[in-house]
């Protein structure tokens, strides 16, 4: 058995430290990518405003009509 380190006993077993780097470079992705979506949702969000008023103007300005017919299979067989 090798010396303790601060009173505890080492089997001559080592554990794996995760170096400084590797932390650094996840808290650093994480940050990009937490930024990334919110800058993504902002210019989803305050970006499209116009277009969307455009969109639901036109949409107003539709002339309504009967849809056309269709026919969806029914459960048991069979359309309806």
């Amino acid at each position: 058995m090798s010396k303790p380190y601060s009173g505890i006993p080492i089997d001559e077993k080592r554990t794996w430290v995760v170096p400084r780097w590797l932390k650094e470079a996840f808290v650093a992705f994480a940050l990009v990518a937490v930024l990334a979506v919110g800058i993504s949702k902002g210019v989803q969000h305050f970006g499209g405003a116009g277009e969307r008023a455009r969109s639901a103007v036109e949409a107003d300005e539709l002339a309504g009509g009967p849809a056309t017919p269709f026919k969806l299979p029914a459960r048991g067989g069979g359309q309806i």
